[in-house]
């Protein structure tokens, strides 16, 4: 057998080297070498059509719905046309074939050139009854497929390309010198943006541009640097934002800027905490100070621990000099000295400095420390939103699909699971194509929960994408159980009403079709409304979508349904059932039934126990609205309150330990004489250095906790 497989000698020599001459293509072409070309496409024009439905029908759910339509064509097994499955199959096939073209000419627009060195036979009866129950159960899988219909994963699809343009369109990742706009490559990985837990960088420098600057702070709770118009509402800090005047400060720097004045006004009326706070600034460091041409200057060993001292300083709380042994400062026009018992430096183990100092008598620590909390970056707050979105998307939809397929299961007790549908075969067809999928996606789109600046304002908001708990399998399950429970409403509402009715004419109007249409017309409201209940924040765009689903409904019905569709056994449907004044009382007792209970729920859990969304949408609302009542005002910032322990600093530490072995040691220092005070001070003893480290940890409750922000 070996001959017939045998690779026939090529009579062409074996390449064993190339000559080429650089920027002569006529000489090189002679050779016929492989170019250096990559191609990052995968499809060409010819090859585009077979590839991509090849790769489609690839995927589970596609195949899946193949099968469904095979199946859907041998007469003997399906009550349902073949297009209750084609028409979604062709427009999911078509829409993800556009998407698969439009993202290979993208990859197209970014392909490479890489160096010449780096190449890279049918019965007409079944007999018995095991086949007469194998031909039902194929037949329920047919009327039951809508349970995980194909136009999921179109719409996924869907909402994660506009995430990603809403990325490549916000004005706040635009950076304007370069006119470079932030650009998502992918599709596929907006909304694990908003599970990040941990962010690797390497502080500032090469991913910054080492500017640091003191922005905001948080001193026992109360926020300073946020400026509030009279409404209450947020302003925007600009160029043409008048500055606080610190010139009474003989040491205040020309560059600082500052805004609010609250800050400045709790220290003129001696604050203790933020007396505390500055004082902790001005002394719990590393800094060395010099004088050049009679101005202090700051010599830090990081940028960030250089701009909280210089804040300090602005502020009246000036670090002036220090020696081995003490530190010198000048508070509010005073000069104070510390007697230094230690310093204990910075390290990746602590993540925090302190000093140990002793003044009045009384031997106080300071410390000033990392945080264990998310580095906020504004592209984490379109990943939380995207997370945010596609989950309540998950939910709605199996929600619904759930109530919507359901009711063929409890229609087949009272047909005798002869595969006869509940509904009419367009709406079967047209439930997840356009009755229902406008304001979901919409939803997907537009949907947030809180604002932008809420959210960088509150990182434990980041927390439930951490722990997945917008979308697990408890969650699933209780989607998959509320679409029980509201299929069994939907179906069986409609049969209590419609058992013994009749119309005005005292004439039963008891029909399959009539109430048919009347659980579909159930179907359709509750689950739009369902919709509307689930967004948190309406745009026109989900007005139109919601409110004109509805309109679409009963618009296209009266279509399908009028006279001159002859041959259709569903005319007049509507006309009968609408006649009735059973009919609209079905809909208004399904949709009171159904909906009122699940915003009472929410309302309750909202009211007894909130969520920090909760608040946070709580306050939002109070800043751009004035009717609340004032205990609903007080009993909400009572809620913030407790809910601003979420807030961590931003304080950015080196990698490296400190120098304040450095500095204790007196190696770092000048030469110069010793102060009257120093010769008449003797130094402290050596048990008590020995023993700050334990000073340290055992006092720390003489020293207030204070927490501070800072903006990079």
């Amino acid at each position: 057998m070996k001959k017939f497989f045998k690779r026939k000698n090529s009579d062409t020599p074996q390449e064993t080297e190339r000559r080429i001459r650089a920027n002569d293509a006529e000489f090189n072409s002679q050779f016929s070498y492989a170019n250096n070309y990559i191609s990052t496409t995968k499809y060409n024009v010819f090859t585009f059509l077979p590839k991509n439905l090849f790769e489609q029908f690839q995927r589970v759910a596609n195949a899946y719905f193949l099968v469904l339509l095979i199946l859907q064509v041998i007469p003997q097994i399906s009550s349902l046309t073949p297009v209750t499955t084609v028409i979604p199959l062709v427009v999911v096939l078509t829409l993800t074939a556009i998407k698969d073209a439009i993202d290979d000419y993208l990859r197209y627009n970014f392909q490479t050139y890489l160096p010449w060195e780096q190449f890279i036979g049918p019965r007409d009866q079944a007999p018995g009854a095991t086949a007469i129950a194998s031909l039902v159960f194929f037949s329920y899988i047919i009327v039951l497929n809508t349970v995980v219909p194909i136009s999921l994963y179109v719409s996924v699809e869907a909402i994660r390309l506009v995430q990603s343009r809403w990325i490549h369109w916000d004005h706040a990742m635009y950076h304007e010198r370069t006119d470079t706009p932030a650009k998502a490559r992918t599709t596929k990985l907006n909304e694990e943006l908003g599970q990040i837990q941990y962010i690797f960088s390497d502080k500032t420098g090469t991913l910054t541009q080492n500017i640091m600057t003191f922005d905001k702070c948080t001193i026992n709770g109360k926020i300073y640097g946020i400026l509030y118009d009279s409404q209450g509402n947020e302003r925007e800090v600009t160029d043409s934002t008048p500055r606080v005047d610190l010139s009474a400060n003989p040491y205040y720097e020309k560059k600082f800027d500052w805004h609010d004045r609250t800050l400045l006004d709790a220290i003129e009326r001696g604050d203790e905490d933020a007396h505390l706070f500055f004082e902790l600034l001005c002394i719990c460091h590393t800094v060395m100070p010099e004088e050049r041409d009679g101005e202090l200057i700051y010599q830090a060993q990081s940028p960030d621990e250089g701009a909280l001292v210089s804040a300090a300083r602005n502020f009246g709380f000036v670090f002036k000099s220090r020696t081995p042994n003490t530190i010198t400062s000048v508070i509010q026009g005073r000069e104070v000295e510390y007697e230094l018992l230690n310093i204990l430096d910075f390290n990746n183990v602590r993540k925090r400095m302190s000093v140990i100092v002793r003044r009045d008598g009384q031997i106080r620590l300071y410390c000033k420390g990392a945080d264990s909390v998310i580095e906020q970056r504004l592209l984490l707050v379109h990943g939380r939103w995207s997370y945010f979105r596609i989950c309540k998307f998950l939910r709605y939809f199996f929600y619904k699909n759930f109530a919507f397929t359901l009711g063929h299961f409890w229609f087949a007790f009272f047909c005798g699971f002869s595969a006869q549908t509940l509904y009419d075969q367009y709406f079967i067809s047209f439930y997840n194509l356009f009755y229902t999928s406008l304001p979901v996606l919409a939803m997907g789109v537009f949907d947030q929960d809180v604002s932008d600046k809420h959210s960088l304002r509150y990182p434990r908001l980041y927390v439930p994408g951490h722990t997945d708990s917008f979308f697990n399998k408890k969650i699933f399950a209780i989607s998959l159980l509320k679409g029980i429970i509201h299929s069994l409403a939907l179906f069986f509402i409609p049969y209590g009403a419609y058992y013994h009715s009749s119309n005005h004419n005292g004439q039963d109007i008891a029909s399959v079709h009539v109430f048919g249409f009347t659980v579909a017309t159930c179907l359709i409201v509750v689950v739009t409304l369902q919709c509307g209940l689930d967004t948190a924040y309406w745009t026109g765009v989900n007005h139109f979508v919601i409110w004109g689903s509805l309109v679409f409904f009963f618009a296209l019905h009266f279509l399908i349904y009028a006279n001159f569709f002859h041959y259709y056994e569903y005319v007049g449907t509507d006309r009968i059932a609408m006649g009735s004044a059973v009919y609209w009382f079905t809909v208004l007792l399904t949709s009171v039934v159904l909906l009122l209970p699940v915003a009472a729920y929410r309302f309750y859990k909202m009211d007894v126990n909130p969520t920090l969304t909760d608040i946070v949408r709580m306050k939002q609302r109070l800043i751009h609205s004035q009717s609340k009542s004032s205990d609903f005002t007080s009993r909400v910032r009572s809620s913030m309150g407790r809910s601003r322990a979420s807030l961590r600093s931003g304080y950015a530490f080196s990698h490296q330990e400190g120098f304040g072995r450095l500095i204790k040691s007196g190696a770092m220092m000048r030469s110069k004489e010793p102060t009257a005070k120093e010769k008449k001070t003797p130094a402290p003893a050596k048990e008590n250095r020995a023993n700050s480290s334990e000073v340290a940890e055992n006092d720390s409750n003489d020293v207030k906790l204070v927490k501070f922000v800072t903006k990079t």
